[in-house]
C-alpha cells in the first residue's frame, strides 16, 4: 500500500469491547470488559480474561511507533443511548485526554501533582490539573499529523462545546466521533451539522465510522474531506458487495447478496461497469460458489471489490465537484 494511514486510538475499540461481557472462568457470572476512570481504561482481554490498562500517553506512543501519516488522540465514545449527564462528563474526559494526547505527541508532558503554577489552561478557561504543556518550542513529528476528536453524543449543546475546545487546539486536523454507533442517521447528520460552523478552515475534517453510500454523499456535502469505515471488508466477509444504479438503489443499500442461489448461474460481472480485478477476471456465479464453499478467496474478492468501488465512488465524487456536476451525481445515485 503506498497511499497515506491513519489509526484509531482505541476509544472506539474500548466503546466496542464495553458492549461485550465474558465469563472469567466456568460457571462464573459475565463480567464487564472495560472499566473508564480519569487516567484511563482499564480492560480486560476478549481471550483470556487479563487485564491491561490504556492511557492517552500509551496510545499516542503505539500509533507513533506504528508510523502511520494520521493519529487520532485518544477519546471516549459514550455508547448510544446515553443521557445528557454521562455524555457530558465522557465529552470533558475525552477533553482531558486531548491535552494528554497532544502532550504526549510533542514529547512535552511530565507530571505536575504539586505545581500549581504548571497547570494548563483549556480553551473553556477550566483548568487541567497534573499535565503541563508546553505550547511553545514543541516538537513536531513531520511524518504524523494528529487530529482531535469532537464528542457529544447526540445533543447540540454538547457539540457545540466540543467542537470550539478541540478546534481551538494545536491539532493537525480534526475528527468527529461518536456517530455511527447506535443512533440513527438524521442523528448522526446533526451531529455533524452542529460540529461544522466551529471547525477551522484550514484543516482537514474527518468522520469517523462512516461508509454507507448515501451516507458518504451527505457528509461530503456536509464538508467532511475524509472517513472511515470497517463496511467495505466487513460486507466482503459475508460475501456482500457494492453495486452501482441502476442495479443498486436506496432499496437495496447498493449491494447484492453473493449467497443467495439466484447468483449460482450468473455469468456476469459483479458491475458491469467496475474496472476492478474482481469484476474483470471473475463472474458472480464463480464467486456465490466461493462464498457457498467457505473459501478464503471469496472473502477476499469481495473485499477487493468493495474497496475499489468506494474509492472509485470518491474520486467521481471529488471529479463532479470539481466540475461543478456533484448535485446531478447525487441524483444519479440517490434520486
Amino acid at each position: 500500500w503506498n497511499g497515506p494511514t491513519i489509526t484509531d486510538s482505541g476509544g472506539f475499540q474500548v466503546f466496542s469491547l464495553g458492549q461485550r461481557k465474558i465469563k472469567i472462568l466456568q460457571g462464573d457470572e459475565e463480567a464487564n470488559l472495560v472499566k473508564i476512570t480519569e487516567d484511563g481504561v482499564e480492560f480486560r482481554s476478549h481471550i483470556d480474561g487479563s487485564k491491561h490498562f490504556f492511557t492517552p500517553e500509551i496510545s499516542i506512543e503505539i500509533q507513533k511507533k506504528l508510523g502511520a501519516d494520521i493519529i487520532l488522540a485518544f477519546d471516549e465514545c459514550a455508547p448510544q443511548p446515553s443521557d445528557h449527564d454521562y455524555t457530558k462528563e465522557a465529552m470533558e474526559r475525552t477533553h482531558k485526554w486531548a491535552l494528554r494526547s497532544l502532550a504526549a505527541f510533542k514529547s512535552e508532558i511530565r507530571s505536575t501533582k504539586s505545581e500549581t503554577n504548571s497547570n494548563v489552561q483549556n480553551p473553556n478557561n477550566k483548568t487541567v490539573s497534573n499535565f503541563d504543556i508546553r505550547y511553545s518550542n514543541f516538537y513536531h513529528n513531520w511524518q504524523q499529523a494528529l487530529y482531535g476528536i469532537i464528542q457529544g453524543g447526540v445533543y447540540r449543546d454538547l457539540r457545540e462545546e466540543s467542537a470550539k475546545f478541540i478546534s481551538a487546539l494545536p491539532f493537525d486536523g480534526i475528527a468527529i466521533g461518536g456517530v455511527a454507533v447506535g443512533e440513527s442517521k438524521k442523528e448522526m447528520r446533526e451531529a455533524v451539522d452542529w460540529s461544522y460552523p466551529f471547525l477551522p478552515e484550514d484543516k482537514p475534517r474527518h468522520l469517523l465510522g462512516i461508509g454507507e453510500i448515501d451516507d458518504i454523499f451527505d457528509v461530503i456535502e456536509r464538508g467532511m474531506d475524509t472517513f472511515d469505515c470497517v463496511i467495505p471488508t466487513r460486507f466482503g466477509r459475508y460475501g456482500i458487495v457494492f453495486v452501482d444504479p441502476p442495479v443498486g438503489n436506496l432499496k437495496n443499500r447498493f449491494r447484492i447478496d453473493l449467497n443467495k442461489v439466484v447468483f449460482a448461474k450468473d455469468a456476469g460481472p459483479i458491475s458491469k461497469t467496475c474496472s476492478c480485478y474482481v469484476c474483470t477476471n471473475f463472474t458472480k456465479g464463480y464467486i456465490h460458489h466461493l462464498v457457498r464453499a467457505q473459501e478464503l478467496l471469496a472473502y477476499r474478492l469481495a473485499s477487493y471489490h468493495n474497496m475499489f468501488f468506494i474509492n472509485n465512488l470518491v474520486k467521481k465524487i471529488r471529479e463532479s465537484i470539481l466540475e461543478d456536476k456533484f448535485q446531478e451525481l447525487k441524483r444519479n445515485w440517490l434520486g
